[in-house]
């Protein structure tokens, strides 16, 4: 006589881990994808940000270096602003037909 306890134990217990690799492994390497990808996007708009300020601060400096009054910040807007219009309308103008 078989020991059918056991035997649906180990029937029960391979449908749950069969259910588990079908279900929660691939929702737990996604959710690494995701938060990963999340940890980039910030990094990178963190350093996005700390480079325009520098690249900012940098340009108010070398516009205080000339000749002239030492109040050149808009100077620094101007160059900065310029480019990132120059920049916007470049990519405005790759963008696709939503259509």
């Amino acid at each position: 006589m078989t020991d059918w306890a056991a035997e649906t134990t180990q029937y029960i217990e391979k449908t749950v881990a069969n259910i588990r690799d079908r279900t929660v492994k691939p929702a737990y390497a996604a959710t690494h994808y995701v938060v990963y990808g999340l940890m980039a996007v910030f990094l990178i708009a963190a350093l996005s940000a700390m480079l325009t300020i520098l690249a900012f601060r940098g340009l108010v400096i070398a516009a205080n270096s000339l000749p002239g009054p030492q109040d050149n910040a808009w100077m620094a807007w101007s160059v900065l602003g310029g480019m990132f219009c120059a920049g916007g309308a470049l990519l405005w103008s790759k963008r696709g037909s939503l259509s």
